[in-house]
């Protein structure tokens, strides 16, 4: 993305790349010396720890359980599938009222 300087007219980045900063930083003597290793890191929050923990479990785990799957086309196959419709206004009532609390 570009902008225009105001000072010559001419287009110029918005963004620096991260060498450009690096290069700035040398230059203005905010860089550390060449032996020392420069070391990030990272500070988790208590949530951001529980959502990387939930990541990693939903990636073990299967989209979808295959074994249910198939005997739930079994049972629909044979005519032996039961609806429990009161089951299902239940767990729309529960689906609706966690909702309304978020």
């Amino acid at each position: 993305m570009t902008s225009i300087d105001n000072l010559t007219g001419r287009p110029r980045p918005l963004e620096t790349s991260i060498s450009e900063r690096s290069r700035a930083g040398s230059a203005a003597g905010n860089s550390k010396p060449t032996g020392e290793a420069a070391a990030d890191s990272i500070t988790l929050t208590e949530t951001g720890s529980q959502i990387t923990a939930a990541s990693r479990e939903m990636a073990a785990t299967p989209a979808f359980d295959s074994a249910k799957v198939e005997r739930i086309k079994a049972l629909i196959a044979e005519g032996r599938y039961a609806i429990d419709p009161q089951r299902i206004a239940n767990r729309f009532i529960e689906l609706e009222s966690s909702l309304g609390k978020a």
